[in-house]
């Protein structure tokens, strides 16, 4: 069903009003009135309106500039509602005055004018109706969003990789960083760009191996997931592959392995490779693999082992293959600190991704808001800085909530408090529950106590707070709960003082049995 705009009408003259009210009110809309300046401020601060029709010669104060007033106050209050001016005056320089100050249609109370009063009305009414047709343009779960803000630089660098590569320069990359800092979307735009240069891209997503499986099983993953994504390209038609691969069958749009459980992983992927360029090398001057979520791979780690080999082997590398890795930081710098994963942590050239800027953020939002109507204020911009810490996904979470909760194209500060807890809420479920499971009763008690205070503490400080909680058991145990709480990023110290890192995750610790 849809929501019917509301007008607020403004004029001080009773009987004008009465008169206006009765020619405009319609069952397409609803509409208030006020008769004065103040009445008009008062009500829309406390409803909203996605039309003001306001007359501007109205008292305020001693001066007969009241609508100026209305229009100036509306404006700062929702950027996105539409203002019409109706007016006696006559006054090309009026007009002009009012328009400055963000009205979108001026009736001059001549003539037939209120004929052209219900035309501005009806043209402002279709105009907030297309706008409420456009569709949330944040998609936190979505791996493709329509912008990709704060990551030019490393869509430059990757078009740099390309020509390297085309140059027999070859650099096989992995994308670096937390959860849903924006690596699957960095792929995502990288195989955009591959493809548009005429490359053949597949962009394959990581299921987590367990113990159980091999690394056979992994490297034949890798193929099978490699021959489904590449486009356009039969199966039928690969035949050195074909050859090269026994005990292999063609399943539908794909291939299974049949007989090649005795198979060496190594010389399987590296058969595959060599065979594939073979038939493909005159179709794609490179062929571009990109592994998502490598840290899946943790149960069956040797694999990294066997693709960095293989990758470097020079029968391989007389190859077009370029590979692209992704991981979380923690996992990726857990797993290469082994000695015998170090080769594998030297021969990927690291591309870390950093939280975006403030100036990052406003531009991700302001971008992804434009040909929707919809506007964010700039104090809900700067909540949004400082409740996401510059984390995409967080980022993109909050803006869908606050988009969702837009009436007339506006949000300020008024929504910004029901976002935060649908944003919360949400994550708590998905992402910060999943967290407190992973950690001890006592650094629980910890997260507690520091999400209660607004400034950073001090270990004695925690200690001081957990006795008159009377958390005895947990004081004894503060540095310890404070190192792992450290290690696994869920709290940082600095100037030997403590505070939760996540924003967000700090209100989840507050509010955790509410949601």
């Amino acid at each position: 069903m849809q929501i019917k705009p509301r007008i607020l009408l403004v004029e001080d003259d009773e009987g004008w009003l009465k008169l206006l009210y009765r020619k405009l009110k319609s069952d397409e809309h609803e509409m208030g009135i006020a008769s004065s300046v103040k009445e008009a401020l008062e009500k829309f601060e406390k409803e909203k309106f996605d039309i003001v029709i306001t007359d501007l010669k109205m008292e305020v104060e001693g001066s007969k500039e009241g609508g100026f007033v209305v229009i100036k106050q509306v404006k700062e209050l929702s950027p996105s509602t539409q203002v019409i001016v109706i007016t006696a005056y006559g006054s090309v320089e009026y007009a002009k005055k009012s328009f400055k100050e963000g009205v979108v249609d001026f009736v001059d109370k001549s003539g037939d004018w209120i004929e052209e009063l219900k035309r501005a009305l009806k043209e402002a009414i279709d105009q907030k109706l297309r706008v409420s047709l456009k569709p949330n343009p944040f998609r936190p779960q979505d791996t493709n969003p329509p912008f990709l803000g704060g990551r030019e630089k490393e869509l430059v660098f990757f078009e740099k990789v390309l020509q390297d590569a085309l140059r027999g320069y070859i650099r096989h990359l992995v994308a670096l960083g937390e959860w849903g800092i924006g690596k699957s979307s960095l792929l995502y735009y990288f195989k955009k760009i591959a493809q548009e240069n005429g490359f053949l891209t597949a962009l394959i997503p990581l299921r987590k191996y367990s113990k159980a499986e091999t690394q056979l099983e992994g490297v034949q993953g890798i193929i099978q997931a490699m021959l489904r994504e590449f486009p356009g390209t039969e199966i039928s038609s690969l035949k050195n592959f074909l050859k090269k691969i026994s005990g292999i069958a063609i399943a539908g749009c794909g291939i299974s392995f049949e007989n090649v459980k005795e198979n060496q992983p190594e010389i399987l992927l590296q058969d595959s490779l060599c065979s594939l360029w073979e038939d493909l090398k005159d179709v794609s001057k490179l062929i571009i693999v990109m592994l998502d979520d490598v840290q899946n791979y943790w149960e069956i780690p040797d694999i990294l082992i066997t693709l960095r080999q293989i990758l470097g082997h020079p029968k391989v590398k007389k190859t077009g293959f370029l590979f692209i890795l992704s991981s979380t930081l923690a996992e990726w710098v857990k797993l290469t600190s082994v000695n015998r994963y170090n080769p594998v942590r030297r021969f990927f050239e690291p591309l870390e991704l950093k939280p975006l800027s403030r100036e990052e953020i406003t531009m991700t939002v302001k971008i992804s808001l434009e040909g929707t109507g919809v506007i964010f204020t700039d104090d809900v911009l700067e909540k949004i800085c400082l409740f996401s810490n510059g984390h995409p996904f967080e980022i993109q979470m909050l803006c869908r909530n606050l988009y969702e909760n837009q009436i007339g194209g506006t949000i300020d500060y008024r929504n910004m408090d029901k976002a935060i807890f649908q944003t919360i809420r949400h994550l708590g479920k998905t992402v910060f529950e999943n967290w407190c499971r992973e950690i001890e009763q006592d650094e629980i008690v910890v997260l507690d106590t520091l999400a209660k205070e607004e400034e950073p503490m001090s270990e004695e400080g925690i200690k001081l707070a957990l006795l008159n909680k009377k958390c005895e058991k947990a004081i004894y145990n503060v540095n310890k709960c404070l190192a792992n709480l450290s290690k696994k990023k869920l709290v940082i110290q600095f100037n030997e003082l403590y505070t939760i890192q996540d924003k967000l995750f700090k209100e989840y610790i507050k509010i955790r049995g509410q949601v």
